[in-house]
């Protein structure tokens, strides 16, 4: 796929996953039920989708949350619960993203981070 094929399929990806959703289940006060992975999830989709539709993948890369498991201070104990952070699309967070555009089903499993450079600062695929 070229680059404007990957970034039309992106859009459709983000559409799709937004109008999905939108279909999730309402509570009694008509609000959607929303969990924290829900939210990080919803935050992330419409940074994404500002950035690639709204902006038509033009200006500042997007910056999106990202979770991982974390290590008590001055212990080796990994807690399980998630700590959620923002990154400033640096190099350094650049595979935790990606590897979470392919949990959310954006990229496909078989991709590599260089295919979607049009993403991230100082990745090659612009």
């Amino acid at each position: 796929m070229n680059n404007q094929e990957l970034k039309q399929e992106f859009k459709e990806r983000i559409n799709h996953l937004l109008r999905e959703f939108k279909k999730r289940p309402r509570d009694n006060n008509d609000n959607v039920e929303v969990d924290t992975d829900d939210l990080v999830f919803l935050v992330n989709i419409q940074a994404l989708r500002e950035f690639a539709i709204d902006r038509n993948f033009e200006g500042e890369k997007p910056q999106w949350i990202v979770s991982s498991p974390y290590k008590m201070p001055d212990t080796d104990v990994t807690v399980v619960e998630d700590r959620y952070l923002i990154p400033t699309n640096e190099p350094k967070n650049h595979q935790i993203m990606f590897e979470m555009l392919k949990k959310y089903g954006l990229v496909r499993e078989d991709s590599q981070i260089e295919d979607y450079g049009f993403l991230f600062s100082n990745v090659d695929g612009n």
